[in-house]
């Protein structure tokens, strides 16, 4: 739009963003707004962007909190937004607990760890339960990783003594000075005995 064609019922509402939507159950304000990227929703650093079925001037509360419980969509090329095959509940830290169809097959999610199924797993005979044992599963620390590893690597590490330098065995010309000098040495005595 040009400047010249706005109108002050537009700027208005351009000037009304972003718009305080209520607090959600802990007392967190959120918010709709326009960025760079599109209409989004915000509650403290969580966001999420608007479908094209909402409107930023007239998204609610209700709407806004829905949006926020699903899990973000992935970024970057070949990652989209995943299908939600089963609503399981509430996870463990009382997330919202779903079976996504994934890339790689279904996997359980409670917005934070991620689980795949086991091969010829039926997902839609799994229960909250055995999604939360998958979860637990996965959120282990791999193994490997810990004290003893730690301590193969200090081990590794550790500088090495240098040995000091063997002596070097003595070269043919100190040898042959040595004999020069003897042999001088021995006609100089001899010539002194001569002469005495």
């Amino acid at each position: 739009m040009s400047p010249e064609s706005v109108r002050l019922d537009q700027a208005l509402r351009w000037l009304s963003l972003p718009r305080t939507l209520g607090k959600d159950s802990d007392g967190e304000e959120v918010i709709a707004a326009s960025g760079r990227f599109g209409p989004f929703i915000k509650r403290g650093t969580d966001t999420r962007s608007l479908t094209t079925a909402d409107d930023v001037y007239t998204v609610d509360l209700a709407r806004a909190l829905e949006l926020l419980a699903q899990p973000k969509a992935g970024r970057g090329r070949g990652r989209a937004a995943r299908t939600v095959l089963k609503e399981l509940g509430e996870g463990a830290e009382g997330k919202p607990l779903q079976l996504l169809d994934g890339r790689y097959g279904p996997y359980v999610t409670d917005g934070t760890v991620n689980a795949s199924l086991p091969k010829g797993a039926d997902p839609q005979a799994l229960t909250r339960e055995e999604a939360l044992r998958l979860l637990a599963e996965r959120g282990k620390a791999p193994k490997g990783r810990g004290r003893k590893a730690a301590a193969k690597t200090a081990a590794a590490k550790k500088p090495t003594t240098k040995k000091p330098a063997a002596k070097k065995a003595p070269t043919k010309k100190t040898t042959a000075k040595k004999a020069t000098a003897k042999k001088t040495t021995a006609k100089k005595t001899t010539s002194r005995k001569s002469s005495t």
